[in-house]
């Protein structure tokens, strides 16, 4: 049904979102897992003919998508991660606008929708009024209006209260039946129970496509569960390797104790909520405090796992989504209008300076030398002019002893420096000359 051949999406700044990603899958539920930046919103852009890949082929039943794209486009059911609304439109003006877009005039079809997604009680009112939650059911139902044979939702549980995500988890279920459903999200239960095959990415490369019951039995005997009780939590702390956050996590989240672990979700999500103007890491102390203030008497882990989701998918480090957030009108970020300055970091000390010297070999047919940078580490793989190694006590009198060696070879010291400024460290170079014959080949 569809088949995604060495497809990839190269940016002009030359890194990937998706690289050489093949698989081929039929009729049902395709989950897509991944953490932030592993390219899952990217590769559902590229199905959805929203962005070209750079290179790769895509086919959705024998046709060529990129060749044909308005052929896929009428089949297709589309629910981007951040779908915007018009707000100012009833719940029903949206959903018939979308309609008549995608061609399907029968108001019938409209009541249906609006019915599925429990929001015919509402379909008069206008949107600018709903919820984040029940922006996200109307964005799932002009997705589904138009009957699709490829539907592709992105973090469509993003804002559903429990019972609303087990109610489109059966629906997505359903309609896997004789078509192909995309979904991707965080949340592996919301994946596992519905999911015919699970692709997982990881920096943009597909790392495995298998059914739940492979992956699950790939995992046996490398995943183990502990059993702690309350009282030894602060024993657990103590283990090597453990720590705060990994003791409140499992404590909270399998045993439903009252405690918060924040990491930097549950960070971000508390600091913009309560706009702590303290830089961190010096506001940890008051974010924890913050986090505990809110943890309900019942349910801890529950909470803790909705927090973590918040600023997974919502509350994100940049262009959070909060028109879809829940805690929206109690947030003082948002009141300010300036979420995204939160956390407040502080500023970075510039490091030490590091020195070193640059050697230009120009042939005489204007050719450079040019070298490649180990693959790992700064600059990896890119391309530069040999220098000698950046280090603090450089002694300029002793670097001709690293630069190219070419037979009659005099080298020029030319006027100045170059300075550069990374993020952890200035460095400034002294800059060497040279000119070779045009036979001149590289060693």
């Amino acid at each position: 049904m569809l088949t995604l051949t060495a497809l990839s999406k190269r940016y002009r700044a030359g890194n990937y979102g998706v690289r050489e990603v093949s698989l081929e899958v039929g009729s049902g539920v395709l989950g897509l897992l991944g953490p932030n930046g592993a390219g899952k919103t990217t590769l559902m852009q590229m199905v959805a003919t929203v962005t070209r890949p750079t290179t790769g082929e895509i086919r959705f039943r024998g046709v060529d998508v990129l060749a044909r794209p308005d052929e896929l486009r009428r089949r297709l059911g589309y629910l981007p991660q951040d779908f915007g609304v018009y707000e100012e439109l009833t719940a029903w003006e949206h959903l018939s606008y979308f309609a008549a877009l995608k061609g399907v005039g029968d108001r019938r079809r409209i009541e249906e929708m609006l019915e599925l997604v429990n929001l015919h009680g509402v379909a008069r009112r206008p949107v600018g009024g709903f919820s984040g939650g029940m922006k996200q059911r109307l964005g799932i139902a002009q997705a589904l209006v138009n009957e699709p044979d490829l539907l592709i939702v992105d973090e469509p549980t993003v804002g559903l209260d429990p019972e609303e995500r087990l109610r489109f988890r059966t629906l997505l279920s359903e309609l896997g039946s004789g078509r192909l459903v995309i979904l991707s999200t965080h949340i592996v239960p919301d994946v596992e129970s519905i999911a015919t095959h699970i692709a997982v990415l990881a920096e943009g490369s597909l790392v495995t496509c298998e059914s739940p019951e492979s992956l699950v039995e790939t995992a046996r005997g490398q995943v183990w569960e502990a059993t702690v009780s309350d009282a030894e939590y602060e024993k657990l702390r103590a283990l090597p390797g453990i720590g705060d956050y990994t003791a409140a996590a499992i404590a909270a989240i399998a045993y439903d104790a009252p405690v918060v672990p924040v990491d930097g979700n549950i960070s971000r999500v508390v600091a913009r909520l309560f706009a702590i103007d303290a830089p961190l890491p010096r506001a940890k102390p008051e974010i924890r405090d913050a986090a505990a203030r809110l943890l309900p008497k019942a349910r801890a882990g529950d909470f803790a796992q909705a927090l973590m989701d918040l600023g997974a998918t919502i509350c994100t480090p940049k262009s959070p989504a909060c028109l879809h957030c829940p805690l929206r009108g109690h947030c003082l970020a948002q009141a300010r209008g300036t979420p995204e300055n939160f956390p407040v970091k502080e500023a970075k000390r510039q490091g030490r300076l590091r020195r070193g010297a640059a050697f230009v070999v120009r042939r005489a047919d204007g050719a450079l030398l040019m070298r490649t940078r180990p693959a790992k580490g700064l600059l990896g793989g890119m391309t530069e002019v040999p220098t000698t190694v950046w280090t603090h006590d450089f002694d300029a009198a002793h670097a001709l002893r690293a630069a190219p060696h070419f037979a009659g070879t005099r080298w020029r010291l030319l006027p100045g420096t170059v300075r550069h400024v990374f993020t952890h460290f200035p460095l400034k170079l002294t800059i060497f000359i040279a000119h070779v014959p045009r036979a001149t080949k590289a060693r």
